[in-house]
């Protein structure tokens, strides 16, 4: 959990001069407080769907945003295939920090899923190519 706040508040740090944003990513922040303090899922759930309203009107901070609750595999709301969708769709609509998020996604693997390799490396050189320093530097240092 600790991680995924650690992710929250960089891309907090990214997203800041979005008021609506901000707001999207705090409305995240308080799902993760209630469900680590055991409250009411309900008061949680009910926020992420205000997130998943703005990610289906094309909002990629919300996808990203969801895409980070959905990918810890410590949470309740654990589930890849969401987490790689939302990351995905944010991508594809040329979210260069969705590009690198879904490119270490795919880098790492998961619980349930081997590492993708190739998938990975198409989505960081796409975030490089698009301008994404830590890409780039990723790049790099695998292929110096």
């Amino acid at each position: 959990v600790r991680s995924e706040i650690t992710n929250i508040m960089k891309l907090l740090k990214w997203i800041k001069m979005h008021r609506l944003a901000r707001y999207c990513m705090a409305v995240v922040d308080e799902v993760v407080k209630v469900v680590e303090a055991d409250e009411s899922r309900e008061k949680g759930l009910d926020a992420l769907e205000y997130v998943k309203k703005l990610a289906s009107k094309g909002f990629t901070p919300a996808m990203e945003c969801l895409a980070i609750v959905h990918a810890n595999e410590e949470h309740w709301l654990y589930d890849a295939d969401k987490a790689e969708n939302f990351w995905k769709q944010a991508a594809e609509l040329d979210d260069i920090e969705a590009m690198f998020d879904l490119a270490m996604f795919y880098y790492r693997g998961r619980k349930d899923r081997a590492a993708d390799v190739v998938s990975g490396h198409y989505w960081m050189q796409k975030a490089a190519d698009a301008g994404h320093r830590s890409a780039k530097s990723f790049l790099k240092a695998k292929y110096a």
